[in-house]
């Protein structure tokens, strides 16, 4: 596969997820994913206190090195799993033994759930979870910074005052909401991420910056269905090594590139071939558009 940096028009409309970047032992293999997005021109990355089993922002860190030239999106509200590097030994040598059984895998899951404290958005909760996050990603600041999976009676009061205070101190340039669904009303902030999945994105959201994720989890529609139907031959033309799965995530990405009012997509992959087998054959047909 040739091996190359994409458009620019396409790259400013993809983040990179870091949900799947985990430290520890997993820490080479999540590092060489942000290096090759970094290759592929990808200078947008989303992430938050409880990604990566609580890591990822130790990863993201170290392999950027605090360049103030690379956009970071935070989050705030869901705090760091506790025993964190417990949690990623156990998912490196035990996970594939979970992932074989629905079962454990849903007890892992709710177990993992139970790590992090939710809806605790008293001020200096949320400025202690934010400074650790800075010192974690090596920055004086992050551009974006997101209330995580808040409802209206909880951001009231000082929430939105602790916000403001750091605009005003130059530490983040936008905030906002991270939902699955629930959006505040009045907005909050200039900031909307939701899940494509809960259709938010039909509600034209009058937001200065929408970004949405969860591209990949969805099912396919009838839009990117025939997306899928009228591009597979142009797939396989422009890489030969691509596999099935990958024909389906390229035309859903294709359609959610497409919806309206949406800036920035937030995807996520296990590993870079993967990685650059989609993003490659996307951006081909996106910029022959």
């Amino acid at each position: 596969m040739t091996t190359q940096s994409l458009s620019s028009d396409f790259t400013k409309r993809i983040g990179f997820g870091c949900g799947r970047l985990v430290g520890g032992s997993s820490f080479k293999d999540s590092a060489f994913l942000i290096e090759e997005a970094v290759r592929l021109g990808i200078s947008y990355f989303d992430t938050a206190p409880s990604y990566g089993l609580g890591t990822a922002d130790d990863v993201l860190g170290e392999v950027l090195c605090g360049d103030e030239n690379y956009e970071i999106a935070s989050k705030v509200g869901i705090s760091r799993p506790k025993s964190a590097s417990t949690l990623s030994f156990l998912r490196k040598f035990v996970g594939p033994l979970v992932k074989r059984s629905v079962y454990l895998k849903r007890m892992a899951g709710n177990y993992i759930k139970t790590q992090s404290s939710r809806n605790e958005f008293d001020s200096g909760v949320l400025l202690e979870s934010f400074e650790d996050t800075l010192l974690r990603l090596k920055r004086r600041s992050v551009q974006r910074l997101f209330l995580h999976e808040g409802v209206d009676k909880e951001y009231q009061g000082n929430t939105i005052d602790f916000f403001n205070q750091l605009v005003q101190g130059n530490r983040i340039k936008h905030f906002g909401q991270a939902t699955s669904g629930t959006v505040f009303s009045p907005y909050f902030g200039d900031l909307i991420q939701f899940s494509i999945l809960s259709d938010l994105h039909k509600a034209r959201l009058n937001y200065k910056f929408v970004s949405a994720h969860g591209v990949f989890r969805s099912s396919l529609n009838d839009a990117s269905r025939n997306i899928l139907h009228d591009n597979v031959n142009k797939m396989m033309n422009i890489e030969k090594s691509i596999l099935p799965r990958d024909c389906e995530n390229i035309a859903k990405l294709l359609h959610a590139l497409s919806l309206e009012g949406v800036d920035k997509l937030i995807v996520s992959f296990k590993c870079p071939e993967q990685m650059k087998r989609t993003l490659f054959v996307v951006n081909e047909i996106f910029c022959s558009r």
